[in-house]
């Protein structure tokens, strides 16, 4: 009885000695909490999955009728496609790319402030070319709340 209540005891002290080396400042550590996955790894997930999303969403919006009779036109919604243009968005798309590897390998500080930079970079750039298509969307199938006469897509 005695061998049992020092093992149940000792084993007590061993766990509370890992939480202990595991927490940071009193409290437990991000990657603790995950099961074990570190955050770099998690935030590079996160992109993966940005990555996905900007993809299905450029398809479905090819598959909207017109779409790509527009784009082969080389204009989309009065906006003339040039090469820079082309270039300004393949740089855009990058980023998300580029975030995919950095974000595994930089170091924390660094990593932080660049995937803030690169997540509020990315959201304007997926907000502010999706608004349009939504648009066109909600106006071609009537989903959602009627549109205003103010908005002035074609």
């Amino acid at each position: 009885m005695q061998k049992t209540r020092f093992k149940i005891v000792s084993t007590v002290r061993n766990a509370r000695n890992q939480i202990q080396r595991a927490t940071i400042g009193g409290r437990m550590s991000s990657s603790d909490v995950r099961a074990g996955i570190p955050t770099r790894e998690v935030i590079s997930l996160l992109w993966i999955v940005g990555m996905f999303s900007v993809g299905c969403a450029d398809i479905l919006d090819f598959i909207t009728p017109g779409s790509l009779q527009q784009i082969m036109t080389g204009y989309v919604d009065q906006t003339e496609i040039t090469p820079d243009l082309l270039l300004i968005f393949t740089i855009l798309l990058e980023i998300p790319i580029a975030m995919i590897f950095l974000s595994r390998v930089l170091k924390n500080p660094l990593n932080r402030i660049h995937n803030i930079a690169a997540s509020i970079t990315t959201l304007a750039f997926v907000i502010g070319g999706g608004s349009a298509t939504l648009v066109r969307f909600c106006r071609l199938y009537g989903h959602g709340p009627k549109l205003s006469h103010r908005v002035a897509l074609h």
